[in-house]
């Protein structure tokens, strides 16, 4: 069998050669060939216009650089005067503005940081004497019983019970299933109310 199966890969690689060009295979001829040849039809012919000297340049025209208007430009640094002298200085000028004189330390009042000098509380008694209701403990009543990760049979088994080992009742729905915990520790679970002692 594996004579076949060298016999027909030898078959196969000779024939893909030969397919392909054998020994005259030239694989730059075939990628050119594969281009779209260009046909002198397909690029339009462009013609050169000449430009012919029939208009004249416009003329330039002096620009005036020399304005009538003066302008005087006053220059100083308001933040190192103080109050009155940039008063003055801009009186001075002939504009009259009023300027606002600025207190340098003012400090920023947020609400929300404000602490109210005194909170007063009224000291609240609660009774903590709430009645004290007894635990409803209960005995197994079969002989090995499953304890259920939720109430119904479709629920996992989370752990095994043996009979007369006491069990605390932390709910009773109602519904034939109880949720209980083994009094000597180990995991919640639930089972079903018959196989349990009555309270």
């Amino acid at each position: 069998m594996t004579k076949f199966i060298l016999l027909s890969f030898a078959f196969m690689g000779v024939v893909f050669y030969e397919l392909s060009g054998g020994k005259d295979f030239d694989p730059e001829a075939l990628r050119i060939s594969r281009m779209d040849p260009v046909t002198e039809q397909a690029l339009p012919k462009v013609r050169v216009a000449e430009a012919t000297q029939d208009t004249a340049p416009a003329p330039q025209q002096p620009v005036d650089t020399a304005s009538s208007a003066v302008v005087t430009r006053a220059s100083f640094d308001l933040n190192t005067l103080d109050t009155a002298e940039k008063l003055a200085a801009v009186q001075s000028e002939g504009r009259t503005t009023a300027v606002q004189p600025v207190q340098e330390e003012q400090t920023l009042i947020l609400p929300s940081l404000v602490t109210q000098a005194k909170v007063e509380t009224e000291a609240v008694v609660v009774d903590n004497t709430a009645p004290v209701i007894a635990a409803d403990i209960r005995a197994v009543t079969g002989n090995r019983v499953n304890m259920r990760g939720g109430p119904g049979t479709n629920f996992d088994v989370v752990g095994k019970l043996t009979r007369g080992q006491e069990v605390e009742i932390l709910s009773d729905p109602g519904t034939g299933w109880v949720k209980l915990r083994p009094m000597d520790g180990g995991s919640v679970g639930w089972m079903a109310d018959f196989l349990l002692t009555e309270s």
